[in-house]
């Protein structure tokens, strides 16, 4: 959308070509691996954070690896927001990729969950630590986000993912059922934080 914009990447190998353009900066590295006055210096000069980090389904991230890797960097930009200031006088704003089975911090989502559903995600979180993560990180939002005078945020909680082209999405404060048949593609996902991210 002709827009400049800094990545930072774990494997900048990963990147497509076609992705490569003069407006994209490559960081490669962890975020995690950055103080939050590092990460401050990357941002400072953008309008806005979007984060997707996420984990993989597979043994090593469900079991083994880091499980509170979103949580921690979710606090990371936080602390790195309140030692940005935009030049327009502007909140930052923060997009993260989140999931739908991760409650809304307003209790909003209670309403539209059933009993079972709501058990479901208890167990779930319970049992598997990356799930538990994601809870923590929008917790941490809601809890921290809401009180910081510089940072405005978001949280786009997808029902799962499915591979197809960008169509028309349905925006909701609240989750439909995560058991709903339908899914969503994700490049609309994409093509909606970026809506978030350039408009007003």
């Amino acid at each position: 959308r002709g827009l400049a914009v800094k990545a930072i990447v774990r494997s900048a190998e990963k990147l497509k070509s076609s992705t490569r353009n003069d407006l994209l900066q490559v960081i490669q590295g962890s975020i995690l691996d950055l103080s939050a006055a590092e990460l401050a210096g990357h941002i400072q000069g953008c309008c806005a954070v979007v984060m997707a980090l996420g984990h993989n389904l597979n043994f090593m991230d469900l079991f083994v690896r880091n499980h509170t890797m979103v949580t921690k960097a979710t606090r990371l930009v936080c602390a790195a927001a309140a030692m940005v200031r935009l030049d327009s006088g502007r909140p930052l704003r923060f997009v993260k990729l989140s999931t739908g089975g991760a409650r809304n911090p307003d209790g909003s989502d209670n309403v539209s969950r059933g009993l079972a559903e709501r058990v479901f995600i208890a167990c779930m979180s319970s049992l598997l630590p990356p799930w538990s993560d994601s809870i923590k990180a929008l917790q941490h939002l809601g809890s921290v986000g809401n009180q910081h005078p510089y940072l405005e945020w978001c949280a786009v909680r997808p029902e799962w993912f499915r591979d197809g082209p960008a169509a028309e999405l349905v925006v909701s404060p609240t989750v439909r059922s995560l058991f709903a048949e339908t899914g969503t593609r994700m490049d609309s996902i994409a093509a909606f934080m970026t809506d978030l991210v350039t408009k007003d």
